[in-house]
């Protein structure tokens, strides 16, 4: 799976200097070969929000993770005797 790029792209080249296998095209950053791993590398850094995972597998992933709670807990302590 490859990352996608939205219109929003300006071409900053942040994806491309980010992406630890090299594979996103200094020219067009929206051109992006094969052999990525899917870090989210390009996802995270990206300034315009342009790039993105569109899989089933992602998208279930990213809906578990909004459904969580977000509200901070206090730690616990437990002690044993």
């Amino acid at each position: 799976i490859r990352p996608q790029t939205t219109g929003a792209c300006t071409a900053c080249g942040v994806c491309v200097a980010r992406c630890p296998m090299g594979i996103i095209h200094a020219d067009d950053p929206a051109v992006v070969d094969a052999g990525g791993l899917r870090c989210n590398a390009c996802v995270k850094s990206c300034p315009e929000d342009a790039k993105f995972f569109d899989s089933e597998l992602t998208n279930k992933v990213r809906a578990m993770l909004e459904a969580q709670p977000t509200a901070l807990k206090e730690p616990a302590l437990f002690l044993e005797r």
